[in-house]
C-alpha cells in the first residue's frame, strides 16, 4: 500500500482522485496502492469498492458512455 497514492497534484503523490497517473497517458492504477498508507483494518471492502467504481469509470471513458452513478 501506498506505492501510488492519490493526491490533487502531480506534485503530492502519483494519481489523481480516478486513478489515473499524473505523469504516464493512458494508465490508471486500480489496487490497494492507491491507498497512502496500511489502514489498520482488513482493506478488502474497500479495495472491492474502490476497483468496482474504477472500473466503471474507466469503462465510461472506454466507450463514451455516461459516468455511472456512485456505487
Amino acid at each position: 500500500m501506498g506505492g501510488c497514492a492519490m493526491a490533487d497534484s502531480p506534485e503530492g503523490e502519483l494519481t489523481d482522485d480516478s486513478g489515473r497517473h499524473f505523469h504516464v497517458d493512458n494508465l490508471s492504477i486500480h489496487d490497494g496502492s492507491l491507498f497512502p498508507t496500511s489502514m489498520g483494518a482488513n482493506p478488502q471492502p474497500s479495495l472491492y469498492g474502490l476497483v468496482a467504481h474504477y472500473a466503471s469509470l474507466l469503462a465510461a471513458s472506454l466507450t463514451g458512455r455516461p459516468k455511472p452513478a456512485i456505487l
